[in-house]
């Protein structure tokens, strides 16, 4: 705690190498060095709210806002809560105080519930998407938007189409491309490859520069290869790794 800066653990190593070839390997690691991981950091704050986000492929996740924390260095206010199934084996309701932990460092989530709260109100799955109002529907432990068409989905695709490990369009933030939604220019990934200067030029903060940055990284994607085009359509389960096989 007393470092200037974070770490989540400590490697130890004998100093002596002329020991290391004695102490030999296992199958997969050195018999030299051993790493020890720390416990994660761990806050409880109390549950204000749920909301509900809506991901690229139409699941909703239910995510419990709180009083920002200081977590793991950062200062944190929602953490995910998987699904209604693991809402449900927590036993977690809103206004409970819960234990939230930093998954692999980086993605808040509430792993317990740590102490229930007095008017706690049941977290219940809607039947509308917040978004766009269509019928949700579960598949399996997970609830659906049931419109492909949804603000959220569409923009979600176009987001993980134009990511960096994807088709790499640079230039084109959430904001922009939330933006060319609205004004009608870009309905799917397929839409990007008719944007023209014009169009982009009635975007708010893009100006002949950006535009013509923006008009060649979408040029300059349709050479980014088979595995970037399957990846970057954002189908469930296929990431860039299956992709690439």
């Amino acid at each position: 705690k007393k470092l200037d800066y974070d770490i989540d653990g400590i490697v130890i190593k004998v100093n002596n190498k002329k020991s290391w070839k004695k102490l030999g390997s296992s199958a997969t690691n050195p018999k030299y060095a051993i790493a020890y991981k720390f416990p994660n950091d761990v806050v409880t704050p109390k549950i204000k709210s749920v909301t509900m986000q809506v991901g690229r492929t139409g699941a909703i996740t239910p995510v419990a806002n709180y009083e920002p924390r200081l977590l793991c260095g950062t200062t944190v206010e929602n953490a995910t809560l998987h699904n209604f199934d693991n809402i449900k084996e927590l036993g977690i309701k809103i206004g409970d105080q819960v234990e939230v932990i930093k998954s692999g460092e980086i993605i808040p989530q509430v792993r317990a519930l740590h102490k229930k709260g007095l008017n706690r109100k049941t977290i219940k799955p809607p039947k509308h998407c917040p978004i766009c109002g269509e019928r949700t529907k579960f598949i399996g432990v997970k609830l659906y938007c049931t419109n492909k068409n949804c603000e959220s989905r569409v923009l979600g695709t176009l987001t993980n189409w134009c990511a960096k490990n994807n088709m790499n369009v640079f230039g084109v933030s959430g904001a922009t491309l939330g933006a060319l939604w609205e004004k009608g220019f870009v309905n799917d990934v397929a839409d990007l490859y008719s944007l023209t200067k014009k169009q982009l030029l009635k975007i708010e903060g893009i100006k002949e520069k950006s535009a013509n940055n923006i008009l060649e990284s979408i040029e300059a994607s349709k050479s980014a290869g088979l595995s970037r085009v399957i990846s970057g359509l954002g189908i469930d389960t296929i990431g860039n790794t299956i992709a690439e096989e």
